[in-house]
């Protein structure tokens, strides 16, 4: 009589974590922080619900960008938090200043104090000059070079396998500027496939996928990208931690976690951070991330000492909107 198969663990499985998990359950063990990055369309939200192994970000071919405000979603696997950040269109012309604003200290402040793994999501179709600004516009935006901590991740991997091309011939022979970067990435290639349905395919790409970014991960020994934006953002954070009551029993960990969902769904310490950018004279700097996006002539504005008022201003009305 043929045995029957053996259903995973609970450490085999991953484990979906939501705004309702008991912060206690998970706020000790070691997070892994990825960001996704890429032009719209090249399958951003589709390559995280891959990685979380749930559909957990809107995803659906079009031209505009479906993701219009930056989501995090995040799983427990083998004792360890995986926390993905889906980033909204930063590039598409649809996006307001204001909404500009907001958007760069949200994905800031749910990724703080840094993203372990970037994934630049490319589709495996042609690395047009749109693409090439695109990716420079993005590390022009993080400012300080995350080229060591980023993975050059391909979609359409079935694509390949359909046209019976293998992933070594794929990259035989890439555009000049599509090796340059490759070479600045130390090679760090990842191909998925977002259509995958079938368990067991599912399983075995998430564990190759894992086992990928562990090997970066132990090579850097957990290193994060950090910017001047991320540390100021990082030194709020503290010291908003620092200003529990001594009737408040949670850990600085489980603190930490219920700023990051507050964050993430424009609560409390989202308002805290924006206040604290527009009074503070941190206009400033939010503003030159701000005109990475909108242009230099907008961005002298904001180094001169205006973006304060118009950040203030912005928030304002985003309190308004939240409240």
């Amino acid at each position: 009589m043929a045995s029957k198969e053996e259903s995973p663990s609970d450490d085999e499985m991953r484990q979906e974590i939501t705004e309702k998990t008991k912060v206690s359950e998970y706020a000790e063990l070691t997070e892994i922080r990825l960001l996704l990055i890429g032009k719209t369309g090249n399958g951003k939200s589709a390559t995280g619900n891959t990685i979380l192994g749930r559909k957990c970000f809107s995803s659906k071919p079009s031209p505009k960008s479906v993701t219009k405000t930056g989501q995090m979603g995040k799983m427990r696997w083998k004792e360890k938090v995986y926390t993905v950040l889906d980033t909204p269109g930063l590039f598409d012309n649809t996006m307001s200043k204001d909404n500009l604003e907001l958007e760069i200290i949200k994905c800031f402040g749910i990724l703080s104090p840094g993203p372990h793994i970037i994934l630049y999501v490319l589709s495996q179709s042609r690395y047009t000059d749109e693409e090439i600004l695109v990716s420079n516009q993005f590390f022009d935006l993080l400012k300080e070079d995350p080229r060591m901590n980023m993975i050059i991740c391909f979609t359409g991997k079935d694509n390949l396998e359909h046209d019976d091309i293998t992933e070594a011939e794929f990259l035989k022979d890439p555009p000049t500027n599509l090796a340059d970067l490759i070479q600045q990435c130390k090679g760090n290639v990842l191909f998925v496939n977002n259509r995958v349905t079938q368990k067991t395919e599912i399983d075995r790409q998430w564990n190759d996928i894992y086992t990928f970014i562990d090997k970066i991960l132990t090579t850097s020994n957990y290193a994060v990208f950090k910017n001047t934006l991320l540390k100021e953002i990082e030194k709020e954070l503290k010291n908003k931690v620092s200003m529990k009551t001594s009737a408040q029993v949670e850990t600085n960990n489980q603190q930490r976690a219920k700023n990051q969902w507050s964050i993430a769904l424009n609560g409390e310490t989202l308002k805290y951070l924006l206040k604290k950018f527009s009074v503070f004279g941190l206009g400033g700097l939010l503003g030159a991330f701000v005109a990475t996006i909108i242009g230099f002539q907008a961005g002298v504005a904001f180094a001169c000492g205006i973006g304060g008022g118009v950040v203030a201003t912005a928030v304002n009305e985003y309190v308004c909107s939240i409240s």
